[in-house]
């Protein structure tokens, strides 16, 4: 085995020498994310009265494992994205996002408790699939 590695530190940091691992951007002896794909999904869902009703987007990976994956979420009336962890409320309806072994899935589901009126709203998803397996 051989000490050689590929290693990029931050400014101001030596790569040579340097054996603190948090002033490296990347360094070969040490795991990280490997991009596999991303994108962007949107929902547009309106419910009528009181009511509930369950959106799915469908993005194919074909992975043939469980990856790494991350989701963020954003309302049309929100000025930035929030992780959409196991499941994030927010405002009117709740988001979760799951992989399969051939699939990413962005959900929504929207629920209105005015009576007699319909909401509208969109739903904006940004994902990234990466090539890490989790051996799940």
């Amino acid at each position: 085995m051989t000490d050689q590695a590929i290693a990029v530190t931050k400014p101001g940091f030596e790569a040579l020498s340097e054996t603190d691992i948090d002033n490296f951007i990347f360094h070969s002896k040490y795991d990280s994310l490997k991009y596999y794909a991303s994108g962007y999904g949107q929902i547009v869902g309106e419910v009528d009265g009181v009511g509930h009703k369950d959106y799915t987007i469908r993005i194919r990976h074909n992975l043939g494992y469980y990856p790494f994956f991350e989701v963020y979420v954003k309302r049309d009336v929100d000025d930035s994205y929030a992780p959409s962890a196991k499941i994030a409320s927010v405002g009117t309806g709740h988001s979760t996002a799951y992989a399969t072994t051939t699939d990413l899935f962005l959900y929504f589901h929207f629920y209105n408790a005015s009576l007699g009126s319909t909401i509208y709203e969109t739903i904006d998803f940004v994902y990234k699939i990466f090539l890490n397996n989790l051996d799940l």
